[in-house]
C-alpha cells in the first residue's frame, strides 16, 4: 500500500471505511455496486454467487429526498441482503441514514470504494484494483478473470437495464427491444383494461426512451387512448411511421416538450419527429424550455394544464 493512499485514507476516508466490521476472511478482489430501489437480483447478474473469492461492497442507500415507494424498496433490498448471508457480500447501511440528494450515487461510490482501499490496506484484498459497476448491470462469465494492467484504468460496455439497448451503429435504438418493451407496458394497461378501465380513460407518457416507447405504442395501439405525452425524447425511425399508424388513435391529443440545451438528445431530433406527426395530420403540443435533459418547473405546469384539458373534454 503506497504512503500516498494511507495518507487519503486517513485524511479523506469516509466514516464506513474508518468504522469497518472487517471480514474474517479474505478476498481476490473487489467490486464496489451502489444500489437504490433495487431488487437483489443483481447479486446473481453479477455472479457473485459463482464467484465467492470476489468481495462484493454494497452500498444500499436512498437520498434525502427518495419518495416513500423508493425508501420502502430500499428498505426491502437491505433487509433481502442481510437475509443472503452471503460471505463475500459486505453490505454498507446508507438507507437508514440517507445521502444527501445533491451527493448520491456518487458518494455512495466514494463509500464503497474507500471500504474498499481501507481491506486493501488489511491485506484482506489481494488484488489493488477497484471493480466499479451499478446494481442494473450484467457482466460476461469471464469478467473476473480479466487481466488487469499495471496501471490506467479499464472500461467495460456492461449491459444495463433500459427500454431498449443503444448501438452506436443505430443510434435510434433496435426495433426489437423497443417492441418488446412496447409490449410489456401494454401488458400493463390490458391488466387496467381487464379489471373494468376503459382505454379511453388511458394516457402513456414518457421521458427520454420512456418517451420513445410511449410514442411507438400509442401511436400504433388498436385501442383508442386518451392522450400521449412525450417528454425530452423522439420518434423512433420517422420515415417508417406510416406503417406502423394506428387507425384508433389517429387524432389523438399528443404533448410533447424539450429542453433547448438538451445534450443528450437533441432538440433538432425532436422537432423532426414533431413535423413528421403534424404531416400525418397528428394534434401535437409542442413546448420548449431553456433546459437539458431534463423536467423544469413550466413544464410540470403546462403538463397539468393538459392533463386538465384532455380529460375534461
Amino acid at each position: 500500500m503506497s504512503k500516498a493512499i494511507t495518507k487519503y485514507l486517513d485524511k479523506y476516508a469516509e466514516q464506513e471505511a474508518l468504522e469497518l466490521n472487517v471480514p474474517k476472511q479474505s478476498f481476490s478482489q473487489s467490486i464496489v455496486i451502489p444500489a437504490f430501489d433495487e431488487t437483489t437480483d443483481f447479486v446473481e447478474n453479477l455472479r457473485l454467487v459463482e464467484h465467492p473469492s470476489v468481495l462484493g461492497i454494497v452500498v444500499a442507500n436512498r437520498p434525502d429526498n427518495a419518495s416513500l415507494d423508493a425508501t420502502k424498496n430500499s428498505l426491502a433490498l437491505l433487509s433481502n441482503l442481510k437475509k443472503m448471508k452471503l460471505p463475500n457480500l459486505l453490505i454498507i447501511d446508507r438507507v437508514e441514514k440517507p445521502l444527501e440528494a445533491k451527493k448520491g450515487v456518487g458518494l455512495a461510490r466514494k463509500i464503497g470504494t474507500d471500504v474498499a482501499l481501507k481491506l486493501i490496506q488489511l491485506e484482506k484484498i489481494h488484488s489493488p484494483w477497484i471493480r466499479q459497476t451499478d446494481a442494473d448491470a450484467s457482466i460476461e462469465k469471464n469478467y473476473y478473470q480479466t487481466l488487469m494492467p499495471k496501471s490506467g484504468a479499464v472500461v467495460y460496455a456492461h449491459r444495463h437495464r433500459g427500454w431498449y439497448d443503444v448501438d452506436p451503429a443505430n443510434p435510434d435504438g433496435a426495433i426489437e427491444d423497443i417492441e418488446e418493451s412496447a409490449n410489456l407496458i401494454y401488458q400493463l394497461i390490458q391488466a387496467e383494461l381487464d379489471q373494468g378501465t376503459p382505454s379511453e380513460k388511458v394516457t402513456v407518457a414518457g421521458f427520454s426512451q420512456g418517451g420513445v416507447i410511449a410514442l411507438h405504442l400509442g401511436l400504433s395501439s388498436s385501442q383508442r387512448l386518451k392522450g400521449i405525452m412525450a417528454l425530452s425524447t423522439y420518434l423512433y425511425q420517422p420515415e417508417t411511421l406510416v406503417d406502423r399508424i394506428g387507425l384508433a388513435n389517429i387524432d389523438v391529443p399528443i404533448f410533447m416538450a424539450h429542453g433547448i440545451s438538451d445534450p443528450m438528445i437533441p432538440i433538432t431530433k425532436a422537432i423532426t419527429s414533431r413535423e413528421t406527426l403534424l404531416s400525418h395530420a397528428y394534434q401535437v403540443e409542442w413546448y420548449e424550455y431553456a433546459m437539458g435533459h431534463q423536467v423544469c418547473p413550466q413544464e410540470l405546469s403546462e403538463i397539468g394544464r393538459w392533463l386538465n384539458k384532455i380529460y375534461s373534454d
